[in-house]
């Protein structure tokens, strides 16, 4: 514990601090150059997602059937796809992420993707936490998208830790205790939190 001297010099020098206007210049250029940073990575994750988009949209236009049989057009389209909800995901654009999810959930070989599924519970959390606020939601609506958050949530945590493993036995047990709950309920913890 600190002596009494030692807090005493610690609040007079945060105080000389906060009165010199030097400090509060390298703060607010500090911050400035913060928000310039937060902008520019969201400028430049929004225009790869709309690449990403239309790189999709593109592959899907291809006429030539012999063309989308090869694993190459296969694993093209399941790079855009990811990387399109990926970048969604991070902009909070949860819906778009979905359908893009979905979408990659149907190409052959996705199922045992642990990133997949990763992805598909952010969302549906994402999902269940505006429709909570959205008091006309019903009860059972609520639960069925908690249940698929919780079911793409633990077979993330199955596919990347395995069904035995310590990771996977305590999400199993929190998933467990929050369906006892009302998903309005905060009582129990949220499966992602």
């Amino acid at each position: 514990m600190r002596t009494m001297e030692e807090q005493i010099g610690v609040i007079a020098e945060a105080r000389n601090r906060i009165q010199n206007p030097l400090w509060w210049k390298q703060v607010d250029a500090l911050s400035q150059l913060q928000r310039r940073e937060r902008n520019a990575r969201e400028t430049a994750a929004r225009s790869i997602s709309t690449y990403m988009r239309r790189a999709y949209e593109t592959l899907l236009n291809v006429d030539d059937l012999e063309l989308r049989e090869t694993d190459r057009y296969r694993d093209l389209l399941k790079l855009c796809y990811r990387q399109y909800a990926i970048y969604q995901v991070g902009l909070r654009n949860h819906l778009s992420a979905l359908d893009a999810l979905r979408a990659y959930a149907r190409l052959p070989d996705t199922e045992s993707e642990w990133p997949l599924h990763y992805y598909l519970s952010i969302c549906y959390n994402a999902q269940l936490r505006m429709a909570v606020r959205d008091t006309g939601v019903p009860e059972d609506r609520l639960r069925a998208i908690r249940r698929l958050q919780h079911i793409h949530h633990l077979r993330a945590v199955e596919l990347k830790f395995g069904r035995s493993s310590q990771q996977y036995r305590e999400t199993f047990e929190r998933i467990r205790r929050a369906d006892l709950a009302s998903p309005r309920s905060t009582a129990f913890p949220d499966a992602l939190d």
